[in-house]
């Protein structure tokens, strides 16, 4: 049954409200990426499995009903998604494990450009114009991992990998120009976990991977900058902090172990790759997406 949220004098009508499916099975698969290797910090074309999940599909339809065309056009509509845990660990021969881990967190999932969605492309609203999140929020959660191991001339395949990753996913509104807000409509909590081993050369993967927790609808949360909701605090509210640091990438780390003893240690840019340790600020006082222009 569709609802109705009015706000800044235009009533918005969630005529579908938030839904998460999956559909597909996972697979693996060799590719060699030019990943900045984790030994060297060097790029070159290293040999990895790549772990692809079964494609993630959200729905919703949301529609401008009444109000000023103008105001209707400073709106937008989309997902915003955050991590709340990120636990991957690669074993290899050699008593060699890849440990990566969120330096801190929880902390949303995408680049700065895109917020407050994200990487999720939003969509611009008119009046009386249905819009569907299904379509551009249709993805498969994607990683890849070394094949082998190069550390002090040891070459050591991969044993086996376990994923251990939450998320949670906003469906929302956001008035793009100043003054900001965040209309919450509704989250969705879920999560990917897997254990793969690889066996004669096949990392076999299982039917499924992606779990979906809890959906939680009929939300009308709305937030400006004289409330704005804590950052970086879990699933209560989504991280709007602005800065970059502020990305799951960014805010991963990789280690190199050999049983408690750390071989060597790294940090990932927006892109993801893996480049030399270096400290950085916690964003935890970054400035808030709702405070801009």
């Amino acid at each position: 049954m569709a609802r109705d949220v009015e706000v800044n004098g235009v009533v918005f009508s969630v005529v579908n409200d938030m839904d998460f499916a999956t559909e597909g099975r996972p697979g693996t698969r060799k590719e060699k990426l030019p990943l900045k290797y984790i030994s060297t910090c060097e790029t070159e074309n290293t040999p990895c499995w790549v772990i692809e999940s079964e494609t993630i599909k959200f729905t919703g339809n949301v529609m401008a009903v009444d109000g000023d065309a103008e105001e209707i056009s400073k709106w937008r509509v989309g997902l915003g998604q955050n991590v709340l845990r990120y636990e991957n660990r690669a074993i290899y021969e050699n008593d060699l494990v890849i440990e990566e881990t969120l330096r801190f967190g929880p902390t949303r999932d995408g680049e700065g450009n895109e917020l407050p969605f994200g990487a999720n492309v939003p969509a611009v609203i008119q009046l009386k114009e249905p819009v569907q999140l299904n379509g551009f929020n249709s993805y498969n959660a994607r990683w890849a991992v070394p094949r082998i191991v190069d550390w002090e001339k040891e070459d050591a395949n991969l044993c086996s990998l376990t994923v251990n990753i939450s998320l949670v996913s906003w469906f929302m509104l956001a008035r793009v120009e100043a003054p900001r807000k965040v209309v919450l409509l509704g989250k969705t909590l879920w999560h990917v976990f897997c254990e793969l081993k690889n066996v004669a050369g096949i990392l076999n993967c299982p039917s499924q991977i992606i779990q979906h927790e809890e959906t939680q609808m009929n939300m009308a949360n709305v937030y400006g900058l004289d409330n704005a909701p804590a950052i970086g605090k879990g699933a209560a509210a989504p991280d709007l902090r602005a800065a970059e640091t502020a990305s799951a990438n960014c805010a991963k780390q990789g280690k190199l172990l050999r049983g408690e003893k750390t071989l060597n240690k790294w940090v990932y840019d927006k892109d993801d790759c893996a480049i030399k340790w270096m400290e950085i600020a916690n964003p935890e006082g970054s400035a808030n997406w709702l405070a801009g222009k």
